[in-house]
């Protein structure tokens, strides 16, 4: 069987290829895949990447996968190159990158031409929220397109807590708010278009179900996660008491601010709360904000800002941690929390998006509203004073995350959805 993937990120192979840095999307469960699946002997497999960060075409192969990389941005695109190497204006470079990642339709009519040269059975395209989806009206050959998010419920929940009279100030996320909502707009005509597309959710089921309901759904089962994370394991023994670990962006919708609330309600009470909170937060903007917020509440001794964090980082802040917490107002299958669960973290999360299918409250983890801080607070206190409750749910997590399936398992869960696809004669 032969494929052709366009993904939204570059693959490390990429990147050093072209010594590149994408900044917004690094890939890291689709790079895990792309590896399993050409290890098939029954798969050929191409992978398609379009970006202002390409300076040109280029087409080579390594390992036995054909990589295409497609210049995208035009003129734009090297005005924010020039950019890049004035250290003051990087910043500016950072947001040009990203609103033509995001916005522009790119060379939709070279990726055609790929598809064509490379003749595949099976187009697929990860997620809906760029342009790629829109080459399924530009093709005859069968297109599957996988559900990662869904632009306007993100869009929907992107302020959080944030209430309106204070959004101007925030003047980087307005602009990418507004942005998210021009492209929700595509990404509907890009469902709407399209006959096939995989998902893992009953929440992403359910949005596909309301904007197309003819369309045709198919369960890949779950996300490939890094190799690093089957192994490892959490143990009550081994853990800082009251240490909590969680991984965010600095966008409004992940819901930072609800996880400090929790921990300045749980301070008095329990003064060795701690929080470490891995991911980049900005000086200027929302991470200025909550960067305010840790010094208003009198979190200072209680917050630790991690940064960027690798595999390696992530688990051992995950083993030593009392609990993982997702604040998140939406997600659709946040791998922070199928990661978690597989090394056995208890995992405490927002009751939103499709993160319920992957924790069942009380079995392999606790929900709560999304933005409750209160209801976070009391969540932490069961977890903190009941150590049945910690080995329950880690125990729980792990057997949730293991019976979503190793890397066979997972890659042979697509493969059979690729010959269902090519098996349906409907089109």
């Amino acid at each position: 069987m032969k494929v052709l993937w366009f993904a939204a990120g570059a693959m490390p192979i990429v990147r050093e290829r072209l010594n590149v840095m994408d900044l917004g999307n690094r890939n890291v469960w689709v790079t895990a895949t792309a590896a399993a699946l050409s290890a098939r002997g029954d798969m050929e497999l191409g992978i398609v990447w379009a970006s202002p960060l390409v300076a040109e075409s280029a087409e080579f192969e390594v390992d036995g996968i054909t990589y295409f990389c497609v210049p995208a941005g035009g003129r734009l695109e090297s005005i924010s190159n020039r950019l890049r190497r004035t250290p003051r204006r990087r910043k500016v470079w950072q947001v040009l990158t990203y609103f033509f990642r995001q916005s522009a339709r790119g060379p939709l009519q070279e990726m055609a031409g790929i598809i064509n040269r490379y003749n595949p059975d099976l187009v697929h395209i990860h997620g809906t929220e760029g342009c790629y989806g829109l080459l399924a009206g530009r093709t005859q050959m069968k297109v599957v397109i996988s559900l990662q998010g869904i632009l306007h419920a993100v869009a929907d929940a992107y302020w959080g807590s944030i209430p309106t009279w204070r959004r101007p100030q925030f003047l980087l996320e307005m602009l990418l708010h507004w942005q998210m909502r021009r492209n929700a707009k595509r990404e509907n005509r890009i469902i709407r278009q399209a006959q096939y597309f995989t998902g893992r959710t009953d929440w992403d089921r359910r949005m596909l179900a309301g904007i197309n309901p003819a369309a045709r759904y198919y369960s890949d089962g779950a996300r490939l996660l890094r190799k690093e994370f089957y192994g490892p394991e959490w143990a009550l023994r081994n853990i800082t008491r009251k240490r909590l670990y969680t991984t965010a962006t600095s966008r409004p919708y992940k819901g930072t601010d609800t996880l400090l609330d929790a921990v300045a309600l749980l301070r008095k009470a329990h003064p060795d709360i701690s929080l470490h909170i891995g991911g980049h937060f900005p000086e200027r903007g929302y991470g200025a904000f909550l960067r305010q917020r840790i010094q208003t509440l009198d979190l200072a001794d209680h917050v630790k800002l991690l940064g960027f964090v690798e595999a390696d980082d992530i688990i051992a802040e995950l083993k030593a941690a009392h609990a993982f917490v997702l604040g998140s107002y939406i997600e659709n299958s946040p791998n922070s929390v199928a990661e978690a669960q597989l090394v056995g973290a208890p995992t405490i999360a927002t009751d939103a998006g499709g993160t319920p299918s992957l924790v069942t409250d009380g079995v392999s983890g606790l929900l709560y509203p999304a933005g409750d801080a209160p209801a976070l607070a009391r969540q932490l206190e069961r977890l903190f004073a009941d150590d049945r409750l910690a080995d329950t749910l880690s125990l729980g997590g792990r057997k949730c995350a293991q019976a979503r399936g190793g890397e066979q398992e997972l890659v042979d869960t697509l493969v059979t959805v690729y010959r269902q696809i090519l098996a349906d004669r409907s089109s």
